[in-house]
């Protein structure tokens, strides 16, 4: 029997593009994820709502990637939208000019993203904006950067000033004495993009997800991240909540989405301090959220409506103002590593302990970033890979 569906391709391999291809599969999409060799993609593929896998050149490799992207649409012409889950993905449909309008993307356009990329023309425009944010210094050499700490004053925070880039595998690192600042290991990404330094701000992180159409925000959601997998909290969500929607944080990316003409999906983020509520913007990220399955498993399918938004057939959906908060949301997997890592650093009583609050943790959350009680098998089968790597590494300790 030939499959006349609607085809999505979903791009770029990350946990949360299992949500992404069970939510669109739900609403009879043919779903169609775009892998590399190289990618762990046997796990994606056991998952019943993956239709099938397309393998592809790395995206990095922009014009074999594009080349190959071209002949794989003419020969599925009933793919109607292609999904960018991530950065890179969006990177790689860029300045293409020969690109027609089929399949559409579900994305903003190209400029309001790479803004929104840039971390320091996205605080720019968030300034302007009128959300609250903090000092900021961009800086290119050691030398900018000792002035800059000089006039922020320890304690700082430095990041790549462009999304998708880390310094020693963070996303973010804290500068709290002059000794620290002396051992500062210079990356060599910064000769290309710079590096962005503030004030450190300590709070929880906010995510506020939306859907937008030209500059007006049609549906928010907004998660509080409790625990992420970095000790110094500034690496990917572990543990997460929905929490009431905060008027004053969605005035502000109401302004700021006004202020791109936003169109699609995306996540702001807010630093907030839990004691005074004061809050910094921290960034924009022009894709869906890693944590995407808290909102879905609460009624906010917002990979489907994104979808159907760019189809132009957003009509279709009634967009929901309330959900239930207090629902947590779990990465069991990446709460397990980062458990894994820093058992050199604690007493056998604390990994102990910290164990027992990651497993309770699993078993009391409602929303898991890759485990679904229907769709088990790719779980599973990240576990078990995990599992044969770990005795591997025991064996050759040994």
């Amino acid at each position: 029997m030939i499959d006349t569906r609607a085809q999505v391709l979903i791009l770029e391999l990350h946990r949360y593009s299992l949500t992404i291809a069970r939510s669109l599969a739900r609403v009879n999409f043919h779903t169609i994820l775009g892998v590399t060799e190289n990618s762990n993609h046997r796990h994606f593929e056991k998952s019943r709502y993956v239709s099938e896998i397309w393998k592809h050149p790395p995206l990095h490799e922009n014009t074999e990637f594009y080349q190959a992207l071209q002949q794989f649409l003419k020969e599925k012409p009933n793919i109607r939208a292609i999904f960018p889950a991530g950065e890179r993905a969006l990177g790689s449909l860029w300045g293409r000019k020969d690109y027609n309008t089929r399949p559409v993307l579900v994305m903003c356009s190209e400029s309001i993203a790479k803004c929104c990329l840039n971390k320091w023309t996205s605080i720019e425009i968030a300034r302007k904006a009128g959300l609250p944010v903090l000092e900021t210094k961009y800086v290119w050499n050691s030398n900018e950067l000792r002035d800059a700490v000089r006039e922020i004053g320890l304690p700082v925070a430095i990041k790549p000033s462009y999304a998708g880039h880390f310094i020693d595998g963070k996303k973010c690192i804290f500068i709290e004495s002059e000794q620290q600042l002396s051992l500062f290991s210079w990356p060599n990404f910064v000769d290309e993009i710079g590096l962005i330094i503030q004030p450190m701000f300590m709070g929880y992180r906010h995510n506020c997800m939306f859907i937008a159409k030209e500059g007006v925000v049609i549906s928010y959601f907004e998660s509080r991240v409790d625990r992420t997998d970095a000790d110094n909290g500034t690496g990917y969500s572990v543990e997460s909540v929905s929490v009431e929607p905060s008027k004053i944080r969605r005035k502000y990316v109401e302004s700021l989405i006004r202020n791109l003409n936003y169109s699609s999906l995306g996540c702001a983020q807010f630093i907030v301090c839990p004691e005074t509520n004061n809050m910094a913007f921290l960034e924009i990220n022009p894709r869906i959220d890693a944590t995407c399955e808290l909102p879905v498993v609460l009624g906010f399918n917002y990979p489907a409506w994104s979808v159907q938004q760019a189809l132009k057939k957003s009509q279709d959906y009634e967009w929901p103002e309330n959900y239930q908060t207090g629902v947590k949301h779990t990465w069991t997997l990446g709460a397990l590593e980062a458990w894994h890592d820093s058992l050199k650093d604690s007493s056998f009583i604390k990994n102990l302990v910290d164990f027992g609050k990651i497993m309770m943790r699993c078993l009391t959350s409602r929303a898991h970033a890759t485990f679904e009680l229907r769709d088990p098998l790719p779980t599973l089968s990240m576990y078990i890979d995990r599992a044969h790597s770990l005795v591997l590494k025991i064996l050759n300790v040994k």
